[in-house]
């Protein structure tokens, strides 16, 4: 072992110390985001516009056409979307209901798949890190952070209360950002820095 060199004790508890972090990482995000498959709510934002996608492209499989190039007739006055917009996370939602002969719902098959893309995310930084050239300690210490990277997660964005038949699905109620600014204004434990902090995001969600 030529000096500077770590021992092979040593190498094999970074690899182990490694492979502990990033797998730690993904475990946190599927424990984080199980509310993405075990409570049931309505969508908001993006998921309404790419389930919309991915229910269309179903729809022009099963009539028998292109699935990757058919028209949405809902965006504007009727536009191609798929033609230029990125669409593979699209076909593989519908390649795997497809696959699993239409036996569990789309929506179901939607909801795993996030979820197991939001669990493998600190994977993705690992594996990007590594073909940049850092270290394998240093990629799972970037991948381990990368948990925290989407603000307020995923699930402050989607209300969990009882929808309001008399709205539109998006409408329906508060998010959870906005009702937890209530709760620390109504019960005064709200510090200002966390009052100062969860006021934008609030009033960010209650614009039209």
């Amino acid at each position: 072992m030529s000096p500077g060199q770590p021992s092979p004790e040593t190498a094999r508890l970074a690899r182990v110390v490694t492979v502990l972090l990033v797998a730690a990482a993904c475990l946190f995000n599927a424990l984080a985001y199980q509310s993405e498959v075990r409570v049931a709510a309505p969508d908001l934002n993006d998921d309404v516009f790419h389930f919309g996608l991915i229910q269309r492209m179903n729809a022009a499989w099963e009539a028998g056409g292109h699935p990757l190039d058919t028209w949405i007739g809902y965006w504007g006055q009727g536009f191609p979307v798929l033609r230029y917009y990125q669409h593979l996370p699209h076909f593989v939602v519908v390649l795997a209901y497809r696959l699993l002969g239409g036996n569990v719902p789309l929506h179901t098959v939607f909801e795993w798949i996030t979820l197991v893309l939001l669990a493998l995310l600190p994977l993705t930084f690992y594996i990007g890190s590594r073909r940049l050239g850092a270290s394998p300690m240093t990629a799972a210490c970037i991948a381990w952070p990368s948990s925290a990277t989407r603000s307020g997660w995923r699930s402050a964005r989607r209300p969990r209360g009882r929808p309001n038949s008399s709205r539109p699905p998006g409408h329906s109620s508060r998010s959870r950002s906005s009702r937890s600014t209530a709760w620390w204004n109504s019960t005064g434990r709200g510090k200002p820095w966390i009052r100062a902090c969860l006021q934008p995001r609030s009033a960010a969600s209650s614009r039209p």
